[in-house]
């Protein structure tokens, strides 16, 4: 077992529990308020994050396999799939997310097996660049929900401030 993996792996958890925490503290009111960044819901929000992971577990696991071939990913492309996903995740509930949150242990389990040579895998992935698996995990599959938590916790910082 590669300590580089579990380091990755338990960072994932940590972001992920907290995740969790947040979605099962909201409001209804809290659920439906908008984020600045994303300029969704923190439904939408909470929601585009938990169903990335089971698509972040198969990328994960093909790259660690040795699939090279990660058919490039434009932002426009990019764009236009989350778009597309908050439209049709508009009304999803805080109990569909959590269930799909809780999924995130696989993930997380895919990651804590990796080795550190397949950690060190390189692959052209969005947007043309290159990047290791490490990379990948960190700036993409801990990153994403990281950043998209950050913009959460700005959303109900300034509901709370209104609130006073």
């Amino acid at each position: 077992m590669s300590e580089a993996a579990t380091q990755l792996a338990d960072q994932l958890d940590a972001v992920t529990r907290d995740f969790i925490g947040v979605v099962q503290s909201c409001t209804p009111e809290q659920w439906a308020r908008t984020t600045s960044s994303e300029e969704w819901s923190i439904g939408v929000v909470s929601h585009h994050v938990a169903a990335s992971y089971p698509q972040f577990d198969q990328l994960v696991q093909a790259l660690a396999a040795g699939v090279q071939t990660i058919p490039p990913v434009s932002a426009e492309q990019l764009h236009e799939g989350n778009a597309t996903h908050a439209r049709a995740f508009a009304n999803a509930g805080t109990q569909e997310t959590l269930d799909l949150l809780r999924g995130g242990d696989a993930l997380v389990g895919t990651i804590r097996g990796l080795s550190d040579e397949q950690l060190s895998i390189t692959t052209g992935i969005f947007f043309g660049g290159e990047m290791s698996l490490t990379q990948i995990i960190e700036r993409i599959v801990i990153g994403h929900p990281a950043s998209h938590m950050a913009s959460i916790r700005a959303a109900l910082s300034e509901s709370a401030e209104a609130a006073e």
